[in-house]
Parts: structure tokens; C-alpha cells; sequence
């Protein structure tokens, strides 16, 4: 692991400062969604729709090394995830539940501590808020990330599969998803 980047200063994100970072999110996105080892294809226009989409009835926190932008978690209510199997898990009420939609972190930066301060800081904060769990969705090729979750206590409740394209050849092909769940 290489050393933890420190001090990393986290704002938060919504829907009237999202504009300020919109570009600079895209491209984090991008980056961290169609490149390297999980590279998958997505059309540029799908990103910033889904990034809008977020921002619209959500929220997040930016984080930055210095003056770069470097991670950023956008989370919202359970409810608005239309991919979560909701009929398998009664148990967890839609309405409390904060979906940890996309969690990015810049390559140059992985394996140092961003993921998990990000996550840190947005339970820190999110406490006074109605959400008494979380769920995050995760590929279950994400070993990194898989084992970040699970070190912070999240557990794989349900698995769901998704049509993606590959980045080069734009042919889909299955990925599994696995949903993690917290209690905060």
C-alpha cells in the first residue's frame, strides 16, 4: 500500500454547487468507470445524465489533495435505486437507507486512504440525517474495493447482474453486482 494522502479537505456536494464541479466530476467519472482493470464503455452523454440525475435529488462530498479534486462519494435514498431487488429485503426500509450510488477516486490516488476517508467523513455527517443504514453496490471483480467495504463493516446481501459493453470492442457482457449493507 502506498503511504495515506493526508490532509485530504472534504466539501460537500449538492445541487447548487455541483455546477462549480460538473466538468471535473465527469472526468473523475470517466476515468474511474472506463479505464484500467473494471474499464467498461459508457457513452459520455449516459455520464453526465447519470451524474445529473444524482445531484438532482441527492447529495455527496468532494475530496481534494491540495487544489485536486481527487474522490468524491453521491449518495442518495434506497428508493430511488430502481436496480435494488426491494421485494428480497422487506427488512430494509427504502425511506432510511442511504444508497451510496458512485464512489470515485482518482487512479493516481488508490490505495491511499481516499475511499475509506470518504466514507468516514460522509457517515460522520450523515448521523443527524433520517438514514439509519447504507447500501452500496459494488462489482464483484472490485477486489479492492469489496474488501474496503467489508473492513468498514459492510456485508454482501444480494447479488444482481447487469449488461454493460466493454470498453474496446463495445460487445456487452455480464457483470455482477453485489450490494453490501450497513447498519449505521
Amino acid at each position: 500500500m502506498q503511504e495515506i494522502i493526508k490532509p485530504i479537505t472534504f466539501f460537500g456536494l449538492d445541487d447548487v454547487n455541483y455546477p462549480k464541479y460538473k466538468t471535473e466530476l465527469i472526468d473523475l467519472y470517466t476515468l474511474s468507470f472506463t479505464e484500467g482493470k473494471h474499464a467498461q464503455y459508457i457513452a459520455p452523454e449516459t455520464i453526465e445524465a447519470s451524474l445529473d440525475d444524482i445531484m438532482r435529488i441527492g447529495f455527496g462530498f468532494i475530496a481534494f489533495y491540495k487544489d485536486k479534486l481527487i474522490g468524491a462519494i453521491l449518495c442518495l435514498s434506497l428508493k430511488n435505486d430502481p436496480d435494488f431487488p426491494f421485494d428480497n429485503h422487506k427488512d430494509i426500509d427504502p425511506e432510511k437507507t442511504l444508497y451510496i450510488a458512485d464512489l470515485m477516486v482518482d487512479q493516481d490516488f488508490r490505495g491511499r486512504g481516499v475511499a475509506q476517508s470518504l466514507i468516514e467523513h460522509l457517515f460522520k455527517q450523515s448521523q443527524p440525517k433520517p438514514y439509519t443504514d447504507a447500501v452500496i453496490r459494488v462489482w464483484d471483480q472490485n477486489i479492492p474495493a469489496v474488501s474496503l467495504y467489508k473492513k468498514l463493516g459492510f456485508e454482501e446481501i444480494t447479488a444482481i447482474f447487469q449488461t454493460k459493453l466493454d470498453k474496446e470492442s463495445k460487445e456487452p457482457f455480464e457483470m455482477k453486482k453485489n450490494y453490501m449493507y450497513k447498519k449505521l
